[in-house]
């Protein structure tokens, strides 16, 4: 073909092609790169201002004094082994640099490779995805101080945020855009301001934990829009304001703590369709109200916590099968107590004391009773033996301050773990009995006063005050009703002179 045919031209046309006549040369000089047409060096610190001042302030970037200005610096004069120009994530890695120098870093238990040239990705303490994008931040008990700065908003795509037991300080960090967050947990800081500012947006949350702060607030309607949550956490803040009857829409919370704060109203019936909810503590507020009967007939309920109150009304019959831990003292609950304590076979803890309680103790079931405490109410009758009757775990028996009577059953020295036994105060007679060679051996007080009872007290138990018994009170002042050396085996005699 001539000088400017097309190889593959099928075209027929028999115009003929104008010529091009070869050269021996090329008809212009390679061109050598001039500097205007050259790729810019990268200005490693515009780059940076440019890049980084959409996360942060400009002015804050240039004060050395301040977590960003340090940590600008940082990524300017000692990080330069990164490429400030092409780093994909830049930007995290200056937020997280902040939260280094804003939570005094360099005094951390635990800052391996932090700051260090290697990608933030393998600093210890977080993980990453395959992206290269923070997922984790597990930093408890760290020994971190100080406030959460806003670059923390940097990290939308966290998972899982863990800073318990530390000392930061401040409000707590925005997290609108952490749409990924599972699990929030701050608690026992000193953080302060909004509790629950971020929590509507947090449509996958599972666990929000921020107990033992100094946060304010009321819980919100919209929790019952968070369909994922499991543990809320709120213990030992400022909070106020009631229990929303939306609750009963979060289907899955298993564990709802809201004790000690300042949390008024009544328990909403609603909360007894939670079918998942295991835990309920609403202890040391001031709650009102009756107790509803749906809350006790949860198949699920195991520990139900309401102790330092203002409930009133009687205590309803409960899921024997379910329930481990009952704790209702100091509140002003009346009536008796329900007979479906013989059945309750796995109850450990029994804590009804300081109410306005009458009538007889009903018969228990103590295969798995710790904890039994019924102190200060108005029961009568005598203390019942199934309350000793196979129990293998009893530790703590409280039931001083009633009027209960009749004789201390000799099966109370069965309970081999029995650290305490107050029984002061009641209208208890007869002789105290002796105990086996060997028993009790772990009891620490044997409170007994301001009863009928008389006689001699057993050397066996005079002898208990060699091992463990560092308290044994009786009404032995002279003319004595109970005979007991003082101090060798009574620790104190009563009526006190």
């Amino acid at each position: 073909p001539k000088p400017g045919d097309d190889d593959d031209d099928d075209d027929d046309d028999n115009t003929a092609q104008p010529v091009v006549p070869p050269t021996l040369a090329p008809q212009m000089e390679p061109a050598t790169p001039s500097p205007s047409y050259a790729p810019t060096p990268c200005d490693r610190e515009e780059v940076l201002l440019e890049k980084l001042s959409t996360i942060t302030d400009e002015s804050l970037l240039q004060d050395p004094s301040t977590p960003q200005g340090m940590a600008f610096d940082w990524m300017q004069n000692t990080d330069t082994e990164i490429d400030a120009c092409n780093y994909e994530t830049l930007g995290q890695r200056y937020a997280m640099a902040v939260l280094y120098y804003s939570t005094n870093g360099d005094d951390w238990k635990d800052n391996g490779n932090w700051l260090s040239s290697r990608s933030e990705c393998a600093w210890n303490l977080v993980a990453c995805d395959e992206n290269g994008l923070l997922i984790e931040l597990t930093m408890d008990e760290n020994s971190m101080a100080g406030e959460i700065t806003s670059e923390f908003t940097t990290f939308s795509n966290l998972v899982a945020i863990s800073m318990f037991n530390n000392n930061l300080q401040g409000y707590l960090p925005r997290l609108d855009d952490f749409r990924n967050l599972i699990k929030f947990d701050v608690e026992r800081n000193e953080f302060e301001g909004p509790a629950f500012e971020n929590l509507p947006d947090l449509s996958n949350i599972q666990f929000y934990l921020i107990s033992n702060n100094k946060l304010t607030g009321t819980i919100p309607e919209t929790i019952g829009n968070l369909s994922s949550l499991k543990n809320f956490w709120i213990i030992g803040n400022l909070i106020t304001g009631t229990i929303p009857e939306t609750i009963a829409s979060a289907d899955n919370l298993e564990k709802f703590f809201i004790s000690e704060n300042k949390i008024s109203g009544t328990i909403p019936p609603t909360m007894g369709s939670l079918v998942e909810l295991k835990q309920f503590f609403a202890n040391d507020n001031i709650m009102t109200g009756i107790i509803p009967d749906s809350l006790f007939e949860s198949i699920s309920l195991e520990q139900l916590r309401l102790q330092k109150n203002l409930f009133t009304g009687s205590i309803p019959p409960f899921n024997a099968e379910s329930l481990v831990d009952l704790r209702l003292q100091d509140n002003r609950f009346s009536g008796t107590l329900p007979a479906v304590f013989e059945t309750a076979t796995n109850i450990e803890n029994i804590l009804v004391g300081n109410n306005y309680l009458s009538g007889t103790i009903p018969p228990l079931n103590a295969v798995s009773l710790k904890f039994f405490d019924v102190r200060n109410n108005k029961f009568i009758g005598t203390i019942p033996l199934s309350l000793f009757n196979s129990a293998e775990e009893l530790e703590y028996v409280y039931i001083q301050g009633n009027n209960l009577s009749g004789e201390i059953p000799s099966s109370f020295a069965d309970a081999d773990r029995l650290v305490d036994f107050y029984a002061s105060n009641n209208l208890l007679s007869g002789d105290i009995p002796e105990i086996p060679e060997s028993a009790l051996m772990n009891l620490t007080e044997l409170l007994l006063d301001g009863n009928s009872l008389f006689g001699n007290m057993p050397d066996s138990i005079c002898n208990l005050r060699r091992t463990s018994l560092k308290n044994l009170w009786a009404d032995c002042t002279s003319p004595a009703e109970v005979q007991c050396a003082i101090p060798e085996c009574c620790t104190k005699c009563f009526p006190e002179e």
